[in-house]
C-alpha cells in the first residue's frame, strides 16, 4: 500500500484493493470478447521525481476487448459509431488502394481480395481497452469511473476515454457499502 498518500485510511486503501481483485475476477473479464483476464495496475497517490499525483492513491484494472467491428458487439453505442466509421474509412481506401470501384460489394471480391481486406481491418482496428478506476480523491472522497477506451488506440490515454459510469462517494459512505454492491453498480450500464 505504499502507493497510497500517508493520509489514507487504511481499512479504505485495503477496502479499494478488495473492489478491485473482485472487479478484475467477476466483472471486467466476463464480459464478451475478453482477451486477457484483466490486469490490476496502481495508481499512485505519493509524490516521486518530479510527479504530483492528482489522488492520494487507488487502482486501475485494465482489459482489452476485440474491437466492436471484429467482434460484432460494441460495449457502447458511441464505440459503435466509431466501429462503423472506422470500417466504412477501411472499405473506401481499400477499394482506392485496389482499384475497384465504389459500386463493388464485398462478394464481388475473389478469395485473395477478401484476405487482403482482412489485413486493411486488423491494421486499422485496434482493440477497444475497457478500464475500471478507483482511488481516494484530495478531499478523502473515494471516485469510482467505468470507462472504453478506442479513439485513442494505441495510446490508450484516459482523457480519451468515453466514461460509461462514475460515482463519487464519501469514505464513510464507501466503508459501509457491500463490495458485491458497488461492483455491480458500475457495471451495470454493460448488463444485457
Amino acid at each position: 500500500m505504499k502507493h497510497f498518500d500517508k493520509t489514507v485510511n487504511e481499512k479504505t486503501a485495503l477496502k479499494l484493493k478488495e473492489l478491485a481483485d473482485l472487479v478484475k475476477d467477476n466483472y471486467i473479464s466476463d464480459q464478451n470478447n475478453a482477451m486477457r483476464g484483466g490486469e490490476i495496475n496502481e495508481i499512485s497517490g505519493v509524490s516521486y521525481s518530479g510527479f504530483i499525483p492528482f489522488q492520494k492513491g487507488g487502482y486501475s484494472v485494465d482489459e482489452f476487448y476485440s474491437h466492436a467491428f471484429s467482434s460484432g458487439e460494441s460495449l457502447t453505442n458511441k464505440e459503435q459509431e466509431f466501429a462503423d466509421k472506422t470500417s466504412a474509412e477501411c472499405w473506401k481506401d481499400f477499394l482506392s488502394d485496389n482499384g475497384l470501384k465504389e459500386s463493388t460489394e464485398y462478394d464481388d471480391l475473389t478469395n485473395e481480395q477478401q484476405n487482403d481486406l482482412s489485413g486493411y481491418e486488423i491494421e486499422s482496428l485496434e482493440p477497444t481497452l475497457l478500464r475500471y478506476e478507483s482511488w481516494v480523491d484530495d478531499d478523502d472522497r473515494i471516485f469510482l469511473r467505468l470507462s472504453a477506451g478506442y479513439e485513442d488506440a494505441p495510446y490508450y490515454r484516459t482523457q480519451y476515454d468515453e466514461t460509461i459510469k462514475e460515482l463519487t462517494l464519501e469514505e464513510k459512505d464507501f466503508l459501509e457499502k457491500d463490495l458485491e454492491t458497488l461492483a455491480k453498480s458500475i457495471f451495470k450500464p454493460l448488463t444485457k
